[in-house]
């Protein structure tokens, strides 16, 4: 069985990070460090793609693509593991 991954994992990658992300980037480390087909899951426990997390976070304005960089909105990321 796959292991599925918190979206919190996303978070910690830009955090992590010493420099600012482009989107292309950003995407890059999500597959170096999990894999292309990385199965994710947000605190509903709802399943999702590597597109569809990103889509899904963006939605929800937890992550924001701004000056064509990646960056986190801590205000809207919820603290439940």
């Amino acid at each position: 069985m796959q292991e599925i991954i918190h979206a919190h994992e996303i978070f910690s990658l830009v955090e992590e990070s010493d420099e600012l992300l482009t989107f292309a980037a950003f995407k890059e480390r999500i597959v170096q460090k999990f894999g292309a087909d990385a199965r994710f899951t947000n605190c509903t426990k709802e399943e999702y793609s590597i597109d569809e997390i990103i889509t899904f976070l963006v939605s929800r304005d937890k992550i924001r693509l701004t000056d064509f960089h990646v960056t986190l909105n801590k205000e809207n990321i919820c603290m439940d593991d």
